[in-house]
């Protein structure tokens, strides 16, 4: 057979298909890096943890990646790991550092789910945190470092480019499939600042992978650390007998993640105030928490009642039977809640997905 000459390149035709398959393939997959990485971004890799769930026998269930936003313990997860967490009451929750400290998960912050990212808290303090670049918000064209699965000698980061907007200022595309196991890894920029986070999106039809943006629980965390007001303090030397004094103590006690005193406290404003759809959502909430999914229903159910039009309602009501295993169910609450509130069913869609 003739072999054809490309004359202007010297090169014969068959090593020229070659030579622009093996570039097409490098186009398309991106490669992990050691020598290129930033050595900036490298040493945020103590920052970068593993999280799992557990059932009551420690058996495992589910893993995913998280990284350290504050040095008290305050970390960043995928949501899909707190909705297992939260399928039995008695599942365990568990952070491994890269130390391999094993430390339990004491408190979920996060009272919904933002990006596909929670908030979550151990008891732990000088932690290694994250840099943050707080102004930065992700867009097409960013070149980010994504930290790739660890092994006994390396540490290999893939540097990416972001791709096209998913949801608008929320998610981006990303040319790197991201699997529940890395499900929650801070992306850096070359400075070793995280800029967001690489997320798994179940059933998700177009993209199951996605870089999410912080800006939704950098919030969340803001919000958290603000002080607790005086008069909010559990240790109160009057006890409570009012309605809103009995609302104050339970918004307190959720804040502590004391959610059974939380509960108890939104009964006792039940039954000496007026009762409102947005204190039975507090209620339900606290019992959703807590892993008594049947009250919750019941109490999101009381505050439908109440006020038919009220979103909150829809989301919560959603969330419940998505957790109990009622997707059909979770879908009619998503699809009522899309024409009261687009932002908050799409959060819902996530989570029920």
């Amino acid at each position: 057979m003739r072999k054809f000459i490309v004359r202007d390149m010297g090169i014969l035709h068959p090593d020229l298909m070659r030579i622009i398959c093996i570039l097409l393939f490098l186009a398309l997959f991106p490669i992990p890096v050691t020598a290129s990485t930033p050595e900036k971004v490298l040493e945020q890799n103590k920052s970068v943890v593993t999280v799992s769930v557990q059932d009551k026998d420690k058996r495992h269930i589910a893993s995913g990646r998280g990284f350290i936003l504050d040095k008290n313990g305050v970390i960043a997860t995928n949501c899909t790991l707190i909705a297992k967490w939260l399928e039995q009451s008695q599942n365990r929750l568990t952070v491994e550092t890269e130390g391999r400290l094993v430390l339990p998960v004491t408190e979920l912050i996060s009272s919904r789910c933002e990006n596909n990212l929670a908030l979550i808290k151990i008891h732990s303090d000088e932690l290694p945190a994250v840099v943050v670049a707080r102004e930065h918000q992700l867009e097409q064209g960013d070149q980010v470092f994504f930290l790739s699965e660890k092994t006994a000698d390396t540490t290999p980061f893939s540097a990416i480019t972001i791709k096209e907007a998913i949801a608008k200022n929320r998610l981006y595309g990303i040319p790197l499939p991201v699997t529940p196991k890395l499900s929650g890894s801070p992306l850096f920029n070359k400075k070793g600042e995280v800029v967001g986070a690489a997320v798994f999106l179940p059933d998700r039809k177009k993209s199951s992978s996605a870089a999410a943006s912080l800006i939704p629980i950098l919030k969340q965390l803001d919000n958290y650390r603000k002080p607790v007001k005086k008069e909010e303090s559990v240790h109160v030397e009057k006890v409570p007998e009012t309605a809103d004094e009995f609302i104050t103590l339970a918004f307190t006690y959720t804040k502590q993640g004391q959610y059974a005193k939380a509960i108890d406290a939104y009964r006792q404003a039940l039954q000496r105030g007026p009762q409102s759809a947005s204190l039975y959502n507090k209620l339900g909430a606290a019992h959703l928490i807590n892993g008594n999914y049947s009250s919750a229903c019941e109490a999101f159910e009381k505050a439908w009642a109440l006020d038919p039009q009220d979103p909150v309602t829809y989301y919560n009501l959603g969330i419940t039977n998505a957790l109990m295993g009622e997707k059909n169910t979770a879908y009619e609450y998503y699809n009522v809640l899309k024409t009261l509130d687009a932002d908050r069913a799409e959060s819902l869609k996530e989570l029920i997905d």
